[in-house]
């Protein structure tokens, strides 16, 4: 039993239901979360992926701080009826999504545990793409959506075949 992934689906599970009720209850099209769950970027995911808002934000001050900005926030426009003036040049967009790495950093990272990290160009098909796969010796191989089909018409061919080797990754994952 993985205790940790079965916190996680259970917490997915509660968040994409709140949202949903949320929604439901006052009829909003943009939901702002705050606070150490909202920071979880998969259950934002998946309730991202159910379209149940328009807009979402993560305000990224985790703990009492992302909840006590939120509830300042709401006093000072919804009860001190202060207008609200929207930034379209949002400092913090995006901040919940973590940094951002350039190829050669990962590479480096990889290199640095002693795993072979190989970039695949998504157009090969047929004997180039083979070729590539073979050369490369890996292991494991990671295969985003967009090789899934060209990776497919290969597999009898290519050196890596124990299927617990090949994890298929959907777009929403990569």
């Amino acid at each position: 039993m993985d205790i940790a992934s079965s916190i996680q689906a259970v917490t997915e599970e509660i968040v994409v239901r709140l949202t949903k009720d949320i929604a439901k209850e006052y009829n909003v099209k943009n939901l702002c979360m705050a606070g150490g769950v909202a920071l979880n970027c998969v259950a934002n995911g998946k309730v991202l992926k159910k379209k149940i808002f328009q807009n979402i934000w993560v305000q990224p001050a985790a703990g009492d701080a992302g909840g006590s900005l939120g509830a300042a926030l709401a006093f000072w426009y919804e009860e001190l009826k202060k207008e609200r003036v929207i930034s379209q040049n949002d400092s913090m967009n995006g901040s919940y999504l973590g940094p951002e790495y350039s190829e050669k950093e990962i590479k480096n990272a990889l290199n640095k545990i002693g795993a072979i990290g190989v970039l695949i160009n998504n157009s090969l098909t047929g004997d180039p793409l083979i070729h590539c796969i073979n050369s490369s010796d890996s292991k494991k191989c990671i295969v985003g959506e967009e090789l899934t089909e060209a990776f497919s018409n290969v597999l009898s061919d290519i050196t890596i075949q124990d299927a617990k080797d090949i994890y298929w990754c959907e777009d929403s994952k990569t």
